[in-house]
């Protein structure tokens, strides 16, 4: 059977020249006619297909070459093939993916004539339904991620709610220490001044009075001068309001120091030891608040077993890689930490255990103040504080202190001077007893004393004719500047002035470069301490005279 012509040029062309391949073949498949577009797909001459192969020879389904019993009735479906993957086996030894159309032709009485096939390119197709295929796993690994997610999302969310509470309760709970210390602070500092005017007072009237029965009345005053100056110590050093004074410390043979101490405070049935670790780091601090943190800690384990038991003073050096606690602590640190068998705290007393004036104590027997000076001292020394406790078990509370690259140098001697000779001295003093009373003392020694109320006085006096061997200035004084400002100055007009500095009250001071370069005096002071300090600044090599 020969293919029937077309009816003009223009539908030949079109046949010859349309988008997809077209061909006629017999009912057993053989191919009698093609147009150029199937000959470019197949990539083989005219000569070498027509009449001489089967269409089905030219295919391969999934890699596999189908007899006519098998793949003429699979081309005989209505429509597009879908779903099976049809391959054009090409003259170049390849294989191009094709969707095939196939149109059977019968007669009158049904008998098939011919066969008109219509072959499209699907690399394209091909390729999208590639890219839908991989699309799709995507989704579906992304639906089951999100399916994971959702599972777990409720505790997730409880988690997440509970450390933003707990962060909210540190918020909560830092702002309340930051008021108090606010407030303690301010109340310190009047409270200093009153020491200090009363520990002058009890000085001059010991010196005056020839009673000998006023003499236990006098010690008396100054051992309850001295508590009061220890109570606002602690109130400041919680406040941290109080400029501490570091320097640095062998941390072994500080603590071996101080075990004798500590081990004084104990009564009977109570056993202290020590576990510190050879090869401690040194550390940067105040000595003296260090020894008086640590002796609220030992006194507080002691109280915490009236049944006896055991108390461990420790030391190990400690590192965080990254920022740790709520302190945000990172670097080096020794922990110095004092453990106890005793009765152990409650959540409930944890929650407030830093607080001012807040003690479990009966009355009268604790002021509430040790764990505050603690926990300000550690603050202020750029460490922390860790506090662990249970109920019937005990408690641990340990002091994180930062390494120090200095060396501790060695404690030098303090030689007194043998008499005094007097000399000029300019006072800058706001508070009218205070002021009172320590020019009448500095008098007594035989010192001339100007008196300035203010940084204007003071300045007005530098200025004037008159010739001063020493400043002795407050800290806080009114006026547009403070007394560690008018003590620069001082230094700036006259090189050779001796300056003292003195304060109850010393956040101004606290972190100034230049600080080290003057003689400070925390206030209530003895008077006796401050005119060898005068002696010693003006270099004169006296005793002060009683």
């Amino acid at each position: 059977m020969k293919p029937e012509p077309f009816c003009d040029e223009t539908a030949e062309e079109l046949y010859e020249h349309a988008p997809c391949g077209y061909l006629t073949t017999l009912p057993d498949g053989l191919v009698v006619r093609v147009n150029k577009t199937f000959l470019s797909m197949l990539g083989r001459k005219q000569e070498d297909i027509l009449s001489k192969c089967r269409f089905q020879d030219l295919l391969s389904i999934g890699g596999r070459i189908y007899s006519e019993t098998h793949l003429m009735p699979l081309l005989r479906m209505q429509g597009f093939v879908r779903e099976v993957a049809l391959e054009l086996r090409c003259g170049t030894g390849g294989k191009l993916p094709v969707l095939v159309n196939i149109e059977e032709k019968r007669d009158s009485d049904g008998a098939p004539i011919c066969n008109r096939i219509t072959v499209f390119d699907a690399t394209d197709r091909r390729k999208y339904e590639r890219e839908l295929l991989e699309a799709r796993r995507k989704a579906e690994a992304m639906a089951a991620e999100l399916s994971q997610l959702n599972a777990t999302l409720e505790e997730r969310i409880e988690r997440e709610v509970a450390e933003r509470l707990q962060a909210e309760e540190a918020l909560r709970q830092s702002q309340k220490l930051e008021a108090l210390g606010q407030l303690t602070g301010g109340v310190a500092h009047d409270f200093n001044n009153l020491l200090q005017a009363l520990s002058g007072c009890l000085h001059m009237i010991e010196k005056k009075a020839a009673n000998e029965q006023i003499g236990p009345l006098l010690q008396a005053g100054r051992h309850a001068v001295e508590r009061g100056a220890k109570l606002t110590r602690q109130l400041l050093v919680f406040a941290r309001r109080q400029a501490l004074r570091p320097e640095a410390l062998d941390v072994r043979d500080s603590l071996l120091g101080m075990s004798n101490l500590l081990g004084h405070a104990m009564r009977q049935g109570v056993k202290f030891e020590t576990a510190l670790e050879p090869d401690l780091w040194p550390v940067k601090v105040d000595a003296t608040q260090l020894e008086v943190a640590l002796l609220n800690l030992t006194v507080n384990a002691r109280d915490a077993m009236p049944q006896g038991g055991r108390i461990v003073l420790k030391a190990r050096n400690l590192s965080f890689s990254s920022p740790e606690g709520p302190e945000k602590l990172l670097g080096d640190f020794v922990e110095i930490s004092v453990a106890d068998e005793g009765t152990g705290m409650s959540p409930e007393v944890l929650d407030r255990v830093f607080e001012p004036f807040f003690t479990t104590k009966e009355v009268g027997k604790g002021t509430g103040l040790g764990l505050s000076q603690v926990y300000g001292f550690a603050r202020q020394s750029q460490g922390g504080i860790r506090i662990e406790s249970a109920v019937g078990v005990g408690t641990t509370v340990s002091i994180l202190m930062p390494r120090t690259a200095e060396r501790p140098a060695a404690i030098a001697e303090t030689v007194l001077p043998d008499n005094i000779r007097g000399g000029t001295v300019l006072l800058l003093e706001d508070d009218p007893v205070v002021s009172a009373v320590t020019v009448s003392a500095l008098e007594s020694f035989g010192f001339v004393v100007t008196h300035a109320m203010t940084a204007e006085e003071a300045l007005a006096a530098l200025n004037s004719c008159a010739s001063f061997d020493l400043l002795l200035a407050d800290v806080i004084v009114p006026g547009s500047k403070n007394g560690l400002d008018i003590a620069r100055e001082a230094r700036r007009m006259k090189p050779n002035l001796s300056v003292i500095l003195v304060s109850g009250y010393n956040e101004a001071i606290t972190g100034m470069s230049d600080l080290e370069e003057f003689t400070f005096l925390e206030k209530p002071y003895r008077l006796e301490k401050l005119v060898k300090a005068i002696c010693e600044a003006i270099g004169e090599k006296a005793q002060p005279q009683e």
